[in-house]
């Protein structure tokens, strides 16, 4: 197996509270900018945040905002005009979700902010939408009578609806991930427990929609167990590459390279561009292990990254015993034919985590996420959880 990747630079931001990034952009000045998580406004609730990184990783600036529950940002992008940046957030409020989108100048003055759900409504991923603007979506509220339904919202650049569509199977639906498509229309993908799923189980769920939102396509994915998909992309060659997780032996054409004990591995499927089924690998230890993104190189080679709890994974792995309760992040590469080409953990004897993954202009991987310990692969701590940011050449 070739050799893996090694870190090439790594900062570390945080304070006494746990901190951790969800999100990773890359800006037109070749810098970074970073969203997710902070507790230090607890007991209040969790604050969220977005960072700018420039080229090698320094901090150049941070908003945190502190709304009224929990808070966090789980994606963002350079807006649309390359005048700022945009992000989707969450807030729980007594027990209730709801999101807000907004837009910030390049100095990170707030412009707009909206909420655009119902509550109980999940907003889970945007980005620029090729036709100008933004799409976005999430799950829907469980209403009690159908369940949760999947949600597309398209908003113009000063954040007004255009249009919004709900995706309802029958039961319990959900979207986590969002793309453009060559052909000028959107794709979106999670899960499904509903009448269109011919199991008990969640499946995996994509939907291709026109640009006003109209079904075009669906496609139902999985085993008998529990599978989900956290991110989706078109590729090369015009299919789709879809990265998640899965408790089900019995994925068809599949090609299984894990621990027939484990509970719960990494998941990644090919679908050509008219959604049919390509191939599948299942990869993982003995632990929980899941895949949150995924990404194509111009060569066609696919990078997937994700958090690992199994010792098995090679890498700095410092846990001295299976079932610790402390993850790494994980890294792989996979050929077009689900060859895996290598894979490698990074960590400490603490706790990491995996956010998000981008390809920089120079070819390097750059990583967002949480870090544990000072030791293994982390450079330091700022007394508990804080974010982390590697360059992987």
């Amino acid at each position: 197996m070739p050799e893996e990747m090694s870190i090439e630079w790594q900062t570390v931001i945080g304070n006494a509270a746990n901190e951790y990034a969800n999100a990773i952009a890359q800006t037109s000045d070749g810098g970074f900018i970073v969203g997710g998580i902070s507790t230090e406004a607890a007991p209040i609730g969790s604050q969220s945040y977005v960072l700018k990184f420039d080229a090698k990783g320094n901090l150049e600036w941070d908003l945190r905002y502190t709304g009224s529950g929990e808070e966090q940002i789980l994606s963002l992008n350079e807006s649309a005009d390359q005048n700022g940046y945009i992000f989707l957030s969450s807030n729980v409020k007594d027990g209730k979700n709801n999101f807000l989108v907004t837009k910030i100048d390049l100095d990170s003055t707030i412009l707009w902010s909206e909420s655009y759900g119902n509550p109980g409504d999940i907003g889970t991923f945007l980005i620029p939408a090729a036709a100008g603007g933004y799409i976005l979506c999430g799950t829907t509220a469980d209403t009690g009578n159908s369940g949760s339904d999947a949600f597309v919202i398209k908003l113009s650049e000063s954040g007004t609806v255009e249009w919004k569509q709900t995706y309802d199977g029958g039961a319990d639906d959900g979207a986590y991930s969002i793309d453009n498509t060559l052909d000028g229309n959107y794709i979106f993908a999670g899960y499904s427990n509903s009448a269109i799923n011919t199991g008990s189980s969640k499946d995996g769920w994509i939907v291709k929609i026109s640009q006003d939102g109209q079904t075009l396509w669906q496609q139902i994915v999985g085993g008998s167990g529990n599978d989900i998909i956290n991110n989706i992309h078109q590729t090369n060659d015009g299919g789709f590459i879809l990265a998640g997780e899965t408790d089900s032996s019995d994925i068809n054409n599949t090609e299984y390279l894990s621990d027939p004990n484990g509970s719960k591995d990494g998941w990644i499927t090919k679908l050509n561009e008219t959604g049919d089924f390509s191939w599948s690998l299942v990869i993982g230890g003995e632990n929980i292990d899941t895949l949150r993104s995924v990404i194509q190189q111009e060569d066609g080679i696919y990078i997937a990254t994700g958090t690992t709890f199994s010792i098995e994974i090679p890498g700095t792995k410092p846990h001295e015993q299976e079932g610790s309760g402390y993850g790494d992040i994980w890294v792989m590469k996979l050929s077009d034919e689900r060859h895996l080409v290598w894979q490698k953990c990074y960590g400490s004897t603490g706790n990491e985590h995996a956010g998000a993954i981008l390809i920089d202009a120079d070819g390097s991987l750059i990583l967002a996420g949480g870090s544990g310990l000072p030791n293994g692969d982390v450079a330091k701590d700022n007394g508990s959880s804080d974010v982390w940011l590697l360059s992987l050449k």
